[in-house]
């Protein structure tokens, strides 16, 4: 894969971290749906339960 395109998907998902008060970083699987390319929430929550 080149590199540049690794680089636009690194910024893609880092975009999506949140941080605590407490800087804990986290994910909502809700924020994560669409970037993975998941259109309904009920195919992406199997995959979820699944990992």
């Amino acid at each position: 894969m080149k590199t540049e395109i690794i680089q636009t998907l690194t910024n893609n998902f880092e975009s999506y971290v949140k941080k605590t008060s407490t800087n804990i970083e986290f994910c909502l699987a809700r924020g994560l749906q669409s970037l993975l390319g998941y259109t309904k929430w009920d195919n992406f929550i199997s995959v979820i339960s699944k990992a």
